[in-house]
């Protein structure tokens, strides 16, 4: 008999893809008992993700590499045949970079349960810092990439696919001396949230850098914890970073839910965005700044 539990990030999921109307907010720690140097595998199976019954005892539970090794060599065990291969690599901070490589078709939500699965596993081990995982098909094509941090909170809208929801935005003016505000359409697409939408938009009208991607997000008691990536590091050419941060601020602050954002950059809380704007902890709506 499998030991089940439906994750808090799965049953979002779930919610999303069924159209319930609240928004909801999820974190992917593993409750289990802890047995001293061994770990549960987490895997997909249907809408949820199962752990084994029988713990794994690790052969070399003080050397991260090899415990990576034994933990995912176990765990494509668990796929039936769905994860075909895996390379990884583990930096000195013990954040493990994982290509997994998926058999056949690999929907959104497999996607979310393979990632939840995987790094709740891996969690498993004190060591682990964080967990980058990177989903390809046979073919070597991407089919999702995302940092995932020990305890962060994933934030998934309820939005149903094809809603439109009204948007304030925030870009920098024309004379570049301060923010104007630009009222848009968004079109909810398929277990994407509104604050991941308006990141997007905000891309799309040069407010904020090309290529910014959206790692995490959370939103905890009015603070949305929002985990770029390196791109939103590189600016917007002739405009000021208070503009292009605020852009971002100001735009997500107009939301009901959140009154703060805490911007950090492939899961590292930086001092400051460009050497001007102190990013070292959460920031409010900036109403000196809008023209």
């Amino acid at each position: 008999m499998k030991k089940g539990y439906l994750l808090s990030l799965i049953l979002i999921i779930v919610f999303s893809l069924s159209g319930c109307g609240a928004e909801e907010k999820a974190t992917s720690e593993v409750a289990v008992d802890n047995i001293e140097n061994s770990i549960f595998v987490c895997y997909p199976d249907d809408d949820e993700v199962l752990m084994s019954e029988t713990a794994y005892q690790l052969k070399q539970p003080d050397s991260i590499v090899p415990s990576v090794e034994e933990v995912m060599s176990e765990s494509i065990k668990y796929y039936d045949g769905k994860m075909e291969n895996y390379s990884y690599m583990v930096d000195d901070d013990n954040n493990v970079t994982l290509d997994i490589t998926i058999e056949g078709e690999c929907s959104r939500e497999y996607s979310l349960l393979t990632m939840a699965a995987v790094s709740d596993t891996l969690f498993q081990m004190d060591m682990v810092g964080s967990v980058k995982i990177t989903l390809l098909t046979t073919e070597g094509e991407t089919v999702d990439s995302k940092l995932i941090l020990r305890n962060t909170f994933y934030y998934y809208g309820s939005e149903d696919a094809g809603d439109t929801k009204r948007v304030t935005f925030y870009k920098a003016s024309k004379d570049g001396d301060g923010l104007e505000a630009l009222s848009g359409t968004l079109t909810m697409g398929d277990n994407v949230s509104m604050v991941e939408n308006v990141v997007v938009k905000l891309e799309e009208i040069n407010a904020i850098p090309t290529g910014t991607k959206v790692n995490s997000i959370s939103v905890v008691s009015g603070v949305c914890y929002l985990d770029l990536s390196q791109e939103f590091e590189e600016g917007v050419e002739d405009t000021k970073s208070d503009l292009i941060v605020y852009a971002l601020v100001n735009s997500l602050t107009g939301f009901t839910n959140i009154s703060k954002v805490l911007i950090t950059i492939d899961g590292e809380l930086v001092d400051s965005y460009r050497g001007s704007v102190d990013l070292s902890k959460p920031l409010s709506f900036n109403s000196d700044i809008i023209k």
